[in-house]
């Protein structure tokens, strides 16, 4: 049976097409915020102030200092003073 192409056809097309657009790009982003949050704790762990301070003003929401590694529970500031890491300690406390 042959059923012809309307124009609530083609919206429906282009709204299902949309949300599929939609979930790979939260998917997407969500793996690359991912990636952002575990470059920071590193970061943070190293002492690397400059490479902190760059991740915190990528994305300061969604990678933020309170964000907790699926690795071991620690968050960034965590980390920081763990390692006896002062200027990046002040950066995180900043941004908090």
């Amino acid at each position: 049976m042959y059923v012809p192409f309307t124009a609530i056809t083609l919206v429906s097309l282009f709204v299902g097409y949309s949300l599929v657009i939609r979930a790979i790009t939260y998917i997407l982003v969500s793996r690359e915020l991912a990636d952002l949050a575990h470059m920071l704790f590193d970061a943070a762990g190293d002492g690397d102030y400059d490479s902190v301070d760059r991740l915190l003003g990528l994305a300061p929401m969604e990678v933020g200092v309170n964000s907790r590694s699926t690795r071991d529970g620690w968050t960034p500031l965590i980390r920081a003073a763990y390692f006896g890491r002062e200027a990046v300690v002040r950066r995180l406390l900043e941004e908090e």
